[in-house]
């Protein structure tokens, strides 16, 4: 059975369970017509919206939101960061840079 592609991204994300868990990721919700996840995050740097979406590129589109938007007015247009063409192999990285990861971690 083909898993749908926010189920895929989750599992990507949790490929790196060390860094993913240390998010405070909650509040998951995907669409598989438009190829996304979306999930709040509690991080020490960023406290808010992450939305990952597949693009026509077979590559990742990372968009953070301000915490206070409701995930349903989450636009590409009102994103503090866009990350454009991630490749899956990239993504725990890229989003772990922005959320998580302090200058002196040595991993």
């Amino acid at each position: 059975m083909t898993q749908s592609v926010p189920e895929t991204i989750l599992s990507q994300l949790r490929s790196k369970p060390n860094k993913f868990f240390c998010w405070g990721a909650h509040s998951f919700t995907g669409n598989s017509t438009h190829k996304y996840l979306m999930f709040r995050v509690n991080g020490l740097k960023f406290k808010g919206i992450v939305k990952i979406q597949l693009n026509a590129m077979d590559t990742y589109d990372i968009h953070l939101f301000d915490n206070s938007l409701s995930m349903k007015d989450c636009k590409e247009e009102l994103a503090l960061k866009t990350y454009g063409n991630v490749y899956c192999d990239e993504l725990v990285d890229v989003i772990d840079n922005n959320i998580e990861k302090q200058d002196y971690y040595k991993f």
